[in-house]
């Protein structure tokens, strides 16, 4: 049994960052071959492979510097950094679904050094930024600092669980308003609720 599909064409990029969001695989940034950088979003349908490439021109968008990116939830993050003082740093998002940006604001710590790294907290509450102080430095790794995103208007909103917990109150033999029976004498009783639509 053959496990493995056939390679699909999709676009050259490299040291770019890539994700999936709703069973599609997403690219954002890097290079291209020329050796352009790249802020377009590009994603394929991991369906039916059908690859868009999103341009999208707003005064909200992330367009020059140093990029680095992750993907929480239904938004990407994108931390601008190293901008050398003719480009404007900062934390912007983009919400997946509309394919919007939002500019968070510029943070003074971006500029503060010059940054080779970025992690994200699991929950897409922190950034920690990894570089030197010292820009003629030849280390790499001297400074480490940690972004609040709530403290910029970045705030995760966890899942809604309702449907489960409806689902956990339906099967309640307790919260029943009545009882389906079988003719089966072996089988169980299914507890039910009116439901008014």
């Amino acid at each position: 049994m053959e496990i493995r599909q056939a390679p699909v064409e999709f676009v050259t990029r490299y040291s770019h960052y890539s994700f999936i969001f709703e069973n599609r695989l997403y690219i954002y940034g890097g290079f291209n071959s020329e050796q352009e950088k790249c802020h377009d979003i590009v994603f394929i349908d991991l369906n039916d492979y059908i690859i868009t490439q999103v341009k999208i021109q707003s005064e909200d968008s992330p367009d020059r510097g140093d990029h680095f990116a992750y993907a929480v939830e239904d938004r990407l993050i994108v931390a601008v950094v190293n901008g050398n003082g003719d480009i404007p740093t900062g934390v912007w998002t983009l919400h997946l679904p509309s394919l919007r940006w939002r500019h968070h604001g510029v943070t003074r710590i971006l500029d503060a050094a010059t940054w080779h790294y970025m992690a994200c907290s699991k929950d897409g509450s922190k950034l920690w930024l990894i570089g030197n102080e010292d820009k003629d430095s030849e280390d790499y790794l001297e400074t480490v600092t940690v972004i609040d995103l709530e403290s910029i208007g970045i705030i995760s909103i966890p899942p809604s669980t309702v449907g489960t917990d409806f689902a956990q109150l339906l099967g309640s033999k307790e919260y029943s308003d009545f009882t389906i029976l079988s003719a089966d004498q072996n089988a169980s009783a299914i507890p039910a609720q009116y439901v008014e639509i």
